[in-house]
């Protein structure tokens, strides 16, 4: 299995364990002259997919899930399995954090799943419900790393689970 890893400077293609230059010469290439051509539609929902989270595009995000499609930020609260649940977690996730910005670290793309790593600065608006705490909207701007794993199947998103630090965002809201 070939993985591609994106950097924001750029493309670099390694084999399955990381082995820079462990290709098979049979793959079909694409214009991108060192994706194979079967990744580059995963590479394109994966962009399309991250606009539509950095625009809060709920709508443009659940065109992109799979009728019984799942989403879970894990340590936070109950997985949500299909667009209606799916959309819930969204509306309240975009109600408690607002003014999000992702910035995408790296993406790490396998034949049917891609991970995201990123900082998401975000202004804690409505109610966090912690581990042991509930932290009313303060207003204040937190910046915290997450890891999103997202499996695809038939060309849409499969499912969706979000990794976050959480004790970085307890950190910086006292």
């Amino acid at each position: 299995m070939l993985s591609t890893f994106i950097y924001l400077g750029g493309w670099r293609s390694c084999g399955a364990h990381g082995l820079a230059g462990v290709e098979s010469a049979a793959q079909p290439r694409s214009a991108r002259e060192d994706v194979p051509v079967a990744q580059t539609a995963l590479i394109d929902l994966a962009t399309r997919y991250s606009k539509a989270w950095n625009d809060r595009d709920v709508e443009a995000i659940l065109a992109l899930h799979s009728d019984d499609s799942v989403f879970q930020v894990h340590g936070t609260g109950p997985r949500a399995q299909g667009r209606e649940e799916i959309r819930g977690a969204l509306e309240a996730f975009f109600k408690t954090w607002t003014r999000t910005r992702f910035e995408g670290r790296a993406r790490n793309f396998g034949e049917d799943h891609w991970v995201l790593e990123y900082t998401l600065h975000a202004t804690l608006s409505g109610r966090l419900q912690a581990v042991r705490q509930t932290i009313d909207g303060t207003g204040q701007e937190v910046s915290f790393e997450g890891v999103d794993i997202v499996r695809v199947s038939n060309g849409r998103v499969a499912s969706k689970d979000s990794y976050i630090d959480g004790l970085a965002v307890l950190e910086q809201l006292g």
